[in-house]
């Protein structure tokens, strides 16, 4: 049974796996998987479909803006979320050593795999973290695997991260990726910016120094009244933050120049960091916040910045999505992305990084705000060459979740659980009761 599963999967890796001996410069446009609306107990975060191993498995890994490494969860991981999951026992590409990275909360053997992009982008020996240890508090935030997209200042590992292996091989048309959150069919961009997905012309600034933050001019809230910091400040961004945090929030919450008219605010006593507001009335709550960046002024989606009514705000109040920070500091979060068309010119040879912004495709912003400043060496590292067409996928990906039953089952000892899915019952002996053979559970014994 093993030899002749084995020949199957060399087999079927013939077919699926196409090698890259004639490398041709280009880009994919992957769409991203997004909540409605960013809740207080829902889950927030974005993923987007990508392919592992050889024949490539479907899965779906949260975007990490802040993170460098590719990892996928295995089937060894006790709390890790089933969907999207990857099985390197159905790969012939699958590589792992004995080192360890990551703690307790996180964590797993360091290894290889094939990654595959869109069916376009494929890099056949990715260094990969396969995590296999979860805390239960990591398994809230995101299922099937990380895709880091922020190559590290560090030389030793720079050549680790997906977006640089496939820029040194020669595949990528531009060193950038571009991503738009919010709104209609949210999409990726990995090689080349679309210019479908955006308003106008990019706001580009300097990353500072490859740490994954810019410089924010200012914070404003109702009518355009900036918040109280000694700007510039530094603030960083990041996919897995749900928020827009601050280092203070009382002056904000008490300040009704800032947080505009109200009909009540709440600030939660327990820690001190998140702000309601009355929603209760005849009335819809509306609340006003923007981030300026280089000049120009973004202003943060009502529909994520007001939170709908859930049991984690008072009674009659819906939370916003602006915290207060631990340990003190500024982050733009999933709720500020969700506002923006974000791009990122990651580091080559003498260019640093650049991040872009502008307004998302269908915005209903308006603007003839300009950048205030241009960004340094802009003609030498910011000439990106313009997509013609969308590529046409040319590496196969297997559709199905493989070794997944398409049958259901319960939870044992969980009535009120989703029913799932498992691994490997085709494989399973037939049950004998009585002498009759039964694949199912009898009731009663």
């Amino acid at each position: 049974m093993g030899t002749n599963l084995n020949m199957l999967i060399a087999w079927t890796a013939a077919i699926f796996l196409l090698p890259l001996c004639t490398v041709a410069k280009t880009w994919v446009s992957l769409p991203v998987h997004a909540p409605a609306r960013i809740e207080d107990d829902a889950p927030f975060g974005h993923q987007v479909d990508v392919a592992i191993g050889t024949p490539p498995q479907n899965s779906s890994f949260n975007i990490g803006i802040q993170d460098w490494l590719v990892a996928p969860l295995v089937p060894q991981c006790i709390f890790c979320p089933v969907d999207g999951m990857y099985d390197p026992n159905w790969s012939t590409s699958f590589k792992v050593s004995d080192k360890r990275k990551g703690s307790f909360d996180l964590g797993g053997l360091e290894g290889n795999e094939t990654f595959t992009l869109g069916g376009v982008l494929q890099d056949l020996n990715t260094p990969m973290i396969f995590i296999d240890q979860m805390g239960p508090e990591a398994a809230k935030r995101f299922s099937g695997g990380i895709l880091g997209l922020a190559p590290t200042k560090n030389e030793s590992l720079r050549g680790h991260n997906i977006l640089v292996r496939l820029d040194e091989q020669g595949q990528l048309l531009n060193p950038v990726w571009g991503l738009r959150l919010g709104g209609d069919n949210p999409r990726l961009t990995i090689g080349a910016l679309d210019p479908n997905e955006y308003e106008g012309e990019l706001n580009w600034v300097p990353e500072l120094n490859d740490t994954g933050m810019i410089k924010v001019d200012a914070y404003r809230g109702y009518q355009g009244n900036i918040l109280p910091f000694q700007y510039p400040v530094t603030a960083s961004l990041s996919s897995v933050s749900k928020n827009i945090y601050l280092p203070e929030i009382m002056t904000y919450l008490t300040n009704e120049s800032l947080i505009g008219p109200q009909e009540g605010v709440n600030l939660e006593p327990d820690h001190k960091q998140q702000i309601g507001i009355q929603c209760n009335g005849t009335q819809p709550p509306q609340l006003q916040f923007s981030v300026d960046i280089n000049g120009i002024n973004y202003p943060i989606n009502q529909h994520d910045l007001i939170r709908p009514p859930s049991i984690m705000a008072a009674k009659g109040f819906c939370n916003i999505g602006v915290y207060k920070a631990d340990p003190a500091g500024f982050e733009l979060g999933v709720v500020f992305l969700r506002s923006v068309y974000l791009a990122y010119r990651f580091p080559t040879g003498d260019c640093p990084g650049y991040y872009g912004f502008a307004f998302p495709k269908g915005s209903t912003t308006t603007s003839n705000q300009k950048p205030r400043d241009a960004p340094p060496n802009a003609s030498q590292c910011l000439s990106l060459v313009q997509p013609t067409s969308t590529p046409t996928p040319t590496i196969a990906v297997h559709e199905g979740k493989l070794g997944f039953s398409e049958e259901k089952f319960r939870v044992y000892g969980k009535a009120e659980d989703q029913w799932v899915a498992l691994r490997g019952v085709g494989d399973l002996p037939a049950l004998t009761v009585r002498g009759v053979e039964d694949k199912s559970v009898v009731n009663g014994g």
